[in-house]
């Protein structure tokens, strides 16, 4: 269930979404990785899908979260090399707003955790 009281806010230390039209960025960071698509290779790629499998459930509990998926970090809305978990929320909310067991935590283990707006997900219609 969602709060109200969740609006349109960016916690500092959180990226936000990529902006509409920067999709020409993910495509030199995968020319310029190595990569061919998000999916995750190398190094972290291991340790981010342990993470995800042991902890997608409970981050999912978390409130304004809609989704969890293997990524990679955005700084600046940039993708860097920084392979780590991405929740998804509906909308950031500074950690100065959020209650005790309400913040989503920056690293699981060794595994980073970006946080990404991306509003309200509805299903198509036809």
């Amino acid at each position: 269930m969602l709060r109200s009281r969740y609006g349109d806010h960016m916690s500092q230390h959180d990226s936000g979404p990529v902006p509409e039209g920067d999709s020409d960025k993910w495509d030199d960071f995968f020319r310029t990785s190595g990569e061919s698509d998000i999916g995750l290779s190398g190094g972290q790629g291991g340790a981010v899908a342990d993470a995800m499998a042991r902890y997608q459930d409970e981050l999912m509990r978390y409130p304004n979260v809609v989704g969890v998926a293997p990524g990679h970090r955005l700084r600046d809305g940039e993708p860097d090399d920084e392979q780590c978990l991405v929740v998804y929320v509906t909308n950031k909310v500074p950690e100065s707003e959020l209650g005790p067991g309400e913040v989503i935590p920056k690293r699981i283990g060794e595994v980073g955790v970006d946080v990404v707006g991306v509003g309200e997900i509805k299903p198509f219609s036809d």
